[in-house]
């Protein structure tokens, strides 16, 4: 396992940045056929969402979103695909 807050800082010292956003709904239209087993976490600043804390969107098979931990120290697989953008 990882620290998010530790993988969000590994990719912006190589030059990425953290998604906006409306970047969750636009890589789910412009990725229609993504593969139903397919998850994509978007790096991003969390949502502060009261009852639930911090979230991130997740999309999923069939363009599904649903809200990721946006926790700093919340623990992620080392095999977990993050999105981020680009310089």
């Amino acid at each position: 396992f990882e620290c998010l807050g530790d993988t969000y800082h590994a990719a912006i010292a190589l030059g990425l940045r953290l998604c906006e956003w409306e970047d969750g709904p636009q890589l789910a239209a412009q990725y229609p056929d993504q593969p139903l087993d397919e998850i994509i976490e978007m790096a991003m600043e969390p949502i502060d969402v009261m009852l639930h804390g911090p979230s991130t969107w997740t999309v999923c098979g069939r363009n599904v979103f649903r809200r990721g931990n946006g926790n700093p120290v919340a623990q992620h697989f080392r095999t977990t695909k993050f999105a981020f953008r680009c310089l």
